[in-house]
């Protein structure tokens, strides 16, 4: 382990919160190699630490904590599971094929459909976002999950055309 991250990564743990920003940006500017260290952190007892790692992980885009970050959309706190859907949008197809393989398995789950529509408002690529448009449609109008279940296989069948 790097000694500098290890130490950025205690200062998360701050309850200053100038401490908690100056570690996060420093992690954010080492870039992706940090991401493996983090990770862990999305697992944190304590929410604020949860959050800063997030944050992170969100700035620096690593495809590899996908599955933390999916687990992260049924955090308890709900300013970690914004950041994490935030962050899945942010990664593009690898986490929005994440999102949408966990909607059609349960499209009933109001934090899986949350975080599929604040996914799809960061994604940047525009053919992906006409992909998701009729799905963030019908998670707004709070469709049945059949319909929802339809809407997500069609995006899903369409990511890679």
């Amino acid at each position: 382990m790097d000694p500098t991250v290890d130490a950025l990564t205690a200062a998360l743990e701050s309850k200053d919160g100038m401490v908690r920003q100056a570690a996060r940006e420093r992690l954010v500017g080492l870039g992706r190699s940090v991401a493996p260290t983090l990770c862990p952190l999305l697992r944190h007892r304590r929410p604020q630490v949860r959050w800063e790692a997030a944050l992170v992980l969100k700035d620096v885009a690593d495809t590899s904590c996908v599955p933390a970050l999916v687990e992260s959309i049924f955090d308890t706190d709900e300013g970690v599971r914004w950041i994490a859907a935030e962050a899945l949008g942010g990664l593009g197809k690898p986490g929005i094929r994440a999102l949408l393989h966990l909607l059609i398995r349960d499209a009933a789950s109001r934090e899986v459909r949350t975080a599929l529509r604040v996914a799809s408002t960061r994604v940047v690529d525009p053919a992906l976002r006409a992909v998701l448009e009729p799905l963030r449609e019908t998670l707004v109008r709070e469709a049945t999950a059949g319909v929802v279940i339809i809407a997500a296989d069609l995006a899903r069948s369409r990511l890679d055309i």
